[in-house]
């Protein structure tokens, strides 16, 4: 996945990558890599709860730069505690949308929307990016 990252995006989106990488790796319960073909993969961070898989969300590489992003599971998302509840939903995209350059409508807390890897570039933005799924993977410990 790495591999291919680096041949198809800049450096910055590969760092914030590993970052995101690093994270997950001191946070989740397991780590989830798609192959979807040779040109295709992904990463998901998987956290284990209660005996119940809270996929987190997916960093997607396609074969065009501008198709790499990170897919929010807010589908997923629906069917599991906490986030089942609408109101824990809308607070989730209220805290993604006040990253810069993220602007996802509650229409789509149903669905799976992507934001772009590039949002994720300045350190502060994927600080916050980091600390909202901080912030989920306390709310789903809680249940």
């Amino acid at each position: 996945f790495l591999s291919e990252l680096m041949k198809k995006c800049d450096a910055s989106q590969v760092n914030t990558v590993k970052n995101i990488i690093e994270w997950a790796n001191a946070n989740v319960s397991r780590i989830w890599w798609g192959e979807g073909g040779l040109e295709y993969g992904s990463f998901v961070p998987i956290l284990v709860h209660n005996q119940i898989k809270h996929q987190l969300f997916s960093i997607f590489l396609q074969p065009s730069k501008s198709q790499t992003g990170i897919e929010i599971y807010f589908q997923w998302y629906s069917s599991k505690l906490p986030f089942n509840s609408e109101e824990k939903r809308l607070e989730l995209l209220s805290r993604l949308n006040l990253l810069e350059g993220v602007a996802i409508s509650p229409d789509k807390i149903t669905k799976r929307p992507n934001i772009s890897l590039s949002i994720l570039k300045e350190e502060n933005a994927l600080q916050h990016f980091l600390k909202t799924f901080d912030w989920f993977i306390q709310e789903v410990k809680a249940t």
